[in-house]
């Protein structure tokens, strides 16, 4: 699994999901993530298992660190939904 996702876009409507690798077990990972909104409406829901670690709602320009603690779980989902979106985002995922 990747440990680093983006993607440039002109129009992103409908809903994206993909995985990407923690570092090892009981250990932390910082997620980096960065979006450059142009036009339209995106959000993204970070889940880790069953718990929603971030859920942000109508992304313009965002740039963050969220420190991710690996319960076992080798991965975390990123859900992202747009709605007639233009722009960018980066994701990685580097040890903390």
């Amino acid at each position: 699994m990747p440990r680093n996702n983006q993607a440039t876009f002109g129009q992103f409507s409908g809903k994206q999901e993909f995985k990407m690798s923690l570092f090892g077990p009981d250990t932390l990972s910082r997620f980096h993530y960065r979006f450059d909104i142009e036009k339209g409406t995106v959000r993204m829901l970070v889940k880790q298992g069953t718990e929603t670690l971030l859920d942000l709602k109508d992304i313009r320009k965002a740039e963050d660190d969220l420190i991710i603690e690996n319960k076992g779980n080798s991965s975390i989902a990123v859900v992202l939904q747009g709605k007639n979106a233009r722009g960018l985002y980066d994701m990685t995922i580097t040890p903390k």
